[in-house]
């Protein structure tokens, strides 16, 4: 992949990390995170420092109003080229969400965030799948095990017990001298 290509992942995987984390403040329905990391176009051209604009939808009942210092400090620690203690490229914007959206209407399921109408039918789906793949694990090891067992007892062509018969009686005609019973 391209350097272009590594650095737009790069800032997506910050901006998801600050999100996730921003979600889970008690109140907060939804968090987004935009980041700007200075790029040098032309050599000798200087260099913008970084900034991010931080947006967080909340239950009109929270003021979060208080939390914003923290933000702002969390935010200038976690993206390289902003200070901790110049925070001023930083934007957090608080907006209380209207009373009959304060409600989430969606859930998360194990690393998927769907609708809440469909989020027993992709537990459900989910279970299934791991019961399945299970399931087909232990049958796999299960034939595994039994074929190598069945070959193991198994006569072989170069067998010690081929034969026996022979070789018995050879051996008690020697110990008679030939003579039989």
């Amino acid at each position: 992949s391209t350097p272009l290509e590594e650095r737009a992942r790069y800032l997506y995987a910050l901006s998801q990390e600050l999100e996730h984390t921003f979600s889970q403040i008690d109140g907060v329905l939804s968090a987004r995170v935009h980041i700007v990391l200075p790029e040098r176009l032309t050599p000798g051209d200087p260099l913008l420092p970084s900034s991010a604009a931080i947006f967080i939808r909340h239950v009109p009942q929270v003021d979060l109003g208080a939390l914003e210092p923290r933000i702002r400090r969390m935010v200038a620690n976690s993206i390289p080229g902003l200070n901790a203690g110049k925070t001023d490229q930083i934007t957090v914007v608080f907006v209380p969400a209207m009373n009959d959206q304060t409600a989430s209407t969606t859930e998360r399921v194990g690393a998927f965030v769907v609708d809440k109408a469909s989020a027993n039918s992709l537990r459900i789906t989910l279970w299934t799948m791991g019961l399945a793949i299970g399931v087909l694990v232990i049958g796999i090891l299960a034939m595994t095990l039994m074929s190598r067992h069945g070959q193991s007892n198994a006569p072989s062509k170069s067998s010690p017990l081929k034969g026996w018969k022979e070789k018995l009686t050879g051996a008690a005609a020697a110990r008679t001298g030939g003579r039989g019973k």
